[in-house]
């Protein structure tokens, strides 16, 4: 068998505005007109698991859920952008269904074509993504959930990407030999590198190369001919 591991924000889907406008959006929702989204963006650059992928999250939570810790981050940032404390509290509870409103999320035009002729063709599609816990409500709300074998978020399993215990847990669940695999993602430190060190072939989407990496294609669509001479 031969399986595709998709990352999947930026990958295959993405949300508008992504955490930023999920912050900003609660605000405006509550008639804050004076803060704008680029005030929010400084204060998200760290401290999101991803952001320290060396980190457990059983260290890196120190004993809370994924939300909990969020939800102190967030608050914490809407006091840092001038919003009392009160109510930088109740907003931040606010962000977890905020983030996963269906409405702001959207398929890549050339997604479910690709996704369609690999199921086609005997490969088995499964995502591995740096993500909130719920994942699998984003992907079965997006009408795309039959296209996959499984769904991995880091949040459940307690590693980021490029975490070598990410992959490995992965592989380890599925039973699966790492020479059938395919990583295929948007972020060359996470998906390429990431999966490179665990050994496992990769192919980089959508950025822009910068690294003049050998498995590269624009978009998705590209992947086709790529993974038929990747031989897996």
């Amino acid at each position: 068998m031969k399986y595709l591991l998709w990352d999947f924000e930026n990958t295959l889907g993405y949300c508008e505005g992504m955490w930023s406008g999920t912050l900003h959006s609660i605000l405006e929702n509550h008639g804050i007109q004076n803060i704008k989204i680029e005030d929010i963006q400084p204060f998200l650059k760290i401290g999101f698991t991803w952001h320290s992928p060396d980190t457990s999250h059983s260290i890196f939570l120190n004993g809370k859920t994924w939300w909990e810790y969020m939800n102190e981050y967030f608050a914490e940032v809407y006091e840092k952008v001038g919003i009392g404390k009160n109510d930088a509290t109740r907003f931040a509870l606010q962000v977890q269904n905020e983030y996963k409103n269906i409405s702001k999320w959207h398929i890549y035009n050339d997604v479910i074509d690709t996704l369609s002729y690999t199921l086609n063709n005997d490969y088995k599609n499964l995502i591995l993504s740096n993500h909130i816990p719920e994942i699998n409500e984003v992907i079965e709300n997006l009408g795309i959930t039959d296209y996959f074998s499984g769904i991995y978020s880091s949040g459940k399993i307690g590693y980021e990407k490029p975490n070598i215990r990410f992959y490995d847990y992965v592989i380890n669940d599925l039973n699966i030999e790492k020479k059938e695999c395919i990583m295929i993602g948007d972020s060359y430190d996470a998906d390429i590198a990431g999966a490179l060190r665990a050994g496992i072939k990769a192919i980089l989407v959508r950025k822009p190369n910068a690294k003049n990496y050998s498995f590269y294609c624009k978009d998705v669509q590209g992947i086709i001919e790529l993974v038929k001479n990747m031989q897996i």
